[in-house]
């Protein structure tokens, strides 16, 4: 058996087709590479199929070249597909007969094969259209849309999501305008709406009350104090992110006993009772046990009275509240 070397591999294999691709433009007829070095298998040589049959290019039956088996294609040679209908996911079988209205002004539908009127009542307008409208009828495109949706529903889903989407960020101005002057328009109705849901669904209501607190306790620690500041006619301008700043700043321990604590309150060193606002110069972290033992009591006679005392940390909860000889330096912003 003659054989040749493949130019790449450097493995001496037999000249056949079931090793190398044809090639016209070399003398021996053979590429010089091998096919595994193209990324296939050795195969044999496919033969040639019988007049009027064709072999399908996925699952290498023979099956007649007509369009019960394959669909048609204009570009191709024998006005067929490569590949047989059963691969391209259709059972075998013959192609509808294309039939055209005897009446004009009226159009054949292309799924159920009725003669209906070319209007709008009962085709989809469409630019690519022949007459300007869909070849299918209305009544045939809900019918295998609701069976899409059967068959498809995450598909569905995100598709509709999708397309919600790009709606809502194309007109996002028209539709905020026009959202705004319905709820000015039916202000009561809300205001009763809200009433009558608060009462029938407090116990759901109570429940995502409590999981956002538990997701966002700083937040909602930093709403409570302002509300009962704001209540006694104080100042109230500290924020979540000065409050994290300053749990950071006492190594999330408390600014008094110094004990390291998950959940940390935000103490007044002044007081509430006494005019201590609620703002980055009067609020230091503390446990609750200090919290509720300090109370409204004067808080440098308080804490050196502690067996916890520490000068250190006095020192510091002063230098971070901005005091100098027991006098606090009130910040210019």
């Amino acid at each position: 058996m003659e054989t040749k070397i493949c130019s790449r591999c450097k493995r001496k294999l037999p000249a056949t087709l079931e090793y190398f691709f044809k090639c016209s433009k070399v003398r021996a007829g053979l590429r010089s590479t091998c096919k595994e070095c193209f990324g296939y298998k050795f195969t044999a040589h496919k033969a040639r199929p019988r007049d009027g049959y064709k072999f399908c290019f996925k699952c290498k039956r023979e099956l007649p070249a007509t369009l019960e088996y394959f669909f048609g294609r204009r570009d191709r040679k024998d006005g067929l597909e490569s590949s047989c209908k059963e691969c391209r996911g259709r059972s075998f079988g013959l192609l509808k007969p294309q039939r055209k209205a005897q009446r004009e002004g009226f159009m054949v539908c292309g799924s159920c094969a009725q003669e209906l009127p070319a209007t709008t009542e009962y085709f989809f307008v469409a630019q690519k259209g022949k007459h300007g409208f869909h070849s299918i009828c209305k009544k045939c495109q809900r019918e295998q849309f609701l069976e899409y949706k059967k068959n498809n529903p995450e598909k569905y889903k995100a598709k509709e999501a999708r397309n919600a989407r790009n709606y809502w960020l194309r007109n996002k101005d028209e539709i905020t305008a026009k959202n705004k002057a319905w709820r000015e328009k039916n202000k009561d109705w809300i205001k009763e709406y809200g009433k009558r849901y608060r009462k029938e669904n407090k116990e759901i209501l109570a429940r995502r009350k409590k999981n956002y607190s538990d997701r966002n306790r700083d937040k909602c620690n930093t709403w409570s104090q302002k509300y009962k500041t704001r209540k006694q006619d104080l100042p109230a301008s500290l924020t979540v992110e000065q409050w994290q700043k300053c749990v950071e700043h006492f190594n999330d321990s408390c600014a008094y006993c110094g004990k390291p604590h998950k959940r940390l309150a935000q103490e007044h060193f002044i007081p509430l009772s006494k005019g201590g606002e609620y703002a980055k110069d009067n609020i230091v972290p503390a446990c609750r046990s200090c919290n509720s033992s300090k109370n409204n009591k004067d808080p440098l006679e308080w804490f050196r009275a502690q067996p916890f005392y520490s000068k250190m940390r006095e020192a510091k909860i002063l230098k971070y509240l901005g005091y100098k000889d027991n006098v606090q330096q009130l910040s210019i912003l």
